[in-house]
């Protein structure tokens, strides 16, 4: 798009866009023009080079990617791989600024992220203010506290970011917290411990941590080590009486760790989410009601009439009725339910919905976090799921909803054999969920995409079962209109009927629409666009009808 104002009379972002033009695929070399625009970002923003200006350009081109790597920017200036190591100290400025993170993918290679603070603050003419590390206060400590152990594990427990989290905590020592941890004298293992224990009481909203969490903070077998000096005394955090093993039903779980009522109340005062032993409200990984976006949904007549069915029976006053009943006759009191159906059909969304629509938290469990190396640990994780949904359960008046997303591999025909420990490892997991399903009094909502290889003793389990079929034409005409008001029935009905694509798929093409528009600055609907990326879609595209033209 080109561009008729001034330099001077350019916003950040319009220099910015005009600069992703320009440098695309120009290995480096910048035009006249170009640099004139590079250099005036570079005045507005305060850097150091115009290539610093150019190098951003192409970041927030891909802001919306969390992953992006060495080849995707080499990609963009069409330059070779290797000559993106000229631009180390370009990145290393907004590295050290904080502008972008810096993360380590499971083959050793590196990943960049731009830090969604700086979108908004370019749309203001301006760069996010680099953070200050001194003289915090509790949560603006434990925030960039936090944000050090995200780099910490992003890039596999490097003593370089562990050694940022310790400057972070010996520049604040006026907070007890800070002052507590410099008087022991901590090793990286136990300092990155206790930080680890903070982030999964405020991220995961776990209330205590066991080797699998620890072990996505550092590498398992520290991990496994610190367990041991836990379990034997000679932790220094369980010296000092900060942290003590869960109490479960009475009995300590020497598996599970959290902190003690002296640790919240002497040095995590004024961290208002740190959860306490007793404080029933926050034990799970939860997703609260109030913050599921509301979204209209379409299904066939048939799903309809279900999944309505079950909102009314999950109402507060209905369930409560229920539920009396089914006791007096002996019985069980769980409402468990499969959602299966091809992807894309709305099985995720129609939890959320339900959820929201009765006013039930979430549990959502995270099913690659639950299997372990580890011989019995998988097991372990299983029963904590369940351990954790009946607390949680007793201390609110309205149960939540026990979600298990994508559970084809939790619930799939057992393996008769056993011939592999995994295979036993997977037959034990099911032998467990099988059993608590019988004595659960709650809501349990399973959803899958491959019901056809479901194990037959879970298909018995089940109460309601509702097959999620694929959107007809009506149905996704509909879908259309609800993602994309803006374009006209006609509009809508014609992509219902040239591509057969699922609800998140059209969700997908929305996305990437919306973006588009946004980067252009254009508000028009812009039909050739959407026919566009509606054919780049899927890597099988679809063939629309013979003779359909569009326009």
């Amino acid at each position: 798009m080109k561009t008729t104002k001034k330099t001077t009379e350019m916003s950040v972002m319009e220099l910015l866009r005009e600069l992703v033009v320009l440098t695309e695929d120009s290995e480096l070399e910048l035009t006249a023009m170009a640099n004139r625009y590079a250099t005036r970002v570079k005045k507005l923003l305060g850097l150091e080079t115009p290539m610093q200006a150019v190098l951003l350009s192409a970041f927030v081109n891909m802001f919306d990617d969390k992953h992006i790597v060495p080849r995707d920017i080499a990609r963009h200036f069409g330059i070779r791989n290797i000559e993106v190591l000229t631009l180390l100290g370009e990145l290393q400025f907004f590295l050290d600024r904080g502008f972008i993170s810096r993360g380590q993918n499971n083959d050793g290679d590196y990943y960049y992220s731009l830090n969604g603070k700086v979108i908004k603050a370019l749309n203001e003419n301006r760069l996010p203010e680099p953070r200050k590390e001194t003289d915090l206060d509790i949560m603006e400590f434990v925030n960039y506290a936090l944000d050090f152990l995200e780099e910490i594990k992003n890039d596999k427990y490097e003593h370089e970011h562990v050694e940022k989290l310790r400057h972070l905590v010996y520049s604040n020592t006026q907070l007890a917290v800070a002052a507590k941890i410099k008087s022991m004298d901590l090793d990286d293992t136990n300092l990155v411990f206790f930080f680890a224990l903070l982030d999964t009481n405020i991220n995961e909203h776990y209330f205590s941590m066991g080797i699998n969490e620890l072990s996505n903070s550092m590498p398992s077998a520290t991990a496994r080590r610190v367990i041991n000096d836990l379990v034997s005394g000679n932790n220094p955090w369980v010296k000092e009486e900060l942290v003590e093993p869960y109490c479960n039903n009475g009995q300590a779980d020497m598996g599970e760790w959290t902190f003690t009522p002296k640790c919240c109340d002497t040095l995590l005062d004024g961290v208002p989410v740190v959860i306490q032993r007793n404080d029933q409200n926050k034990r799970a990984n939860l997703l609260k009601h109030e913050d599921i976006v509301e979204k209209e949904l379409y299904y066939s007549s048939s799903v309809s009439k279900k999944v309505n069915q079950l909102e009314q029976l999950l109402q507060e006053d209905r369930m409560n009725q229920v539920m009396q009943h089914l006791g007096k006759k002996g019985m069980r009191k769980c409402f468990t339910c499969i959602f299966h159906g091809g992807p894309g059909t709305g099985k995720t969304e129609t939890v959320l919905q339900l959820a929201r629509r009765t006013g039930r938290d979430i549990m959502m469990v995270d099913i690659p976090s639950i299997r372990d190396k580890w011989v019995g640990e998988s097991e372990k994780n299983i029963k904590r799921i369940f351990t954790r949904y009946r607390d949680l359960a007793k201390g609110n008046s309205l149960a939540p909803i026990l979600c298990f997303n994508e559970a084809d591999a939790l619930i799939c025909k057992r393996n008769s054999e056993e011939s592999r420990s995994v295979d036993k490892m997977e037959n034990a997991m099911q032998d467990i969920i099988l059993q608590e399903m019988e004595n659960l009094e709650g809501i349990m909502i399973a959803t899958t995409n491959l019901a056809c290889n479901m194990d037959e003793a879970f298909e018995r389990r089940f109460l309601y079962k509702i097959e999620f079929e694929h959107p007809t034409a009506e149905t996704r005409m509909h879908i259309w209109k609800a993602m994309l008001p803006e374009i006209s029935d006609d509009l809508a009905q014609r992509l219902a009927e040239a591509f057969d694509f699922n609800g998140g798929e059209v969700e997908n093409i929305t996305r990437k629409y919306t973006i588009s528009n946004i980067i252009n600055c254009n508000d028009d609907v812009d039909e050739g666009l959407l026919f566009e990326l509606c054919q780049s879609e899927r890597y099988t595209k679809k063939i629309m009808s013979v003779g359909f033209k569009v326009g």
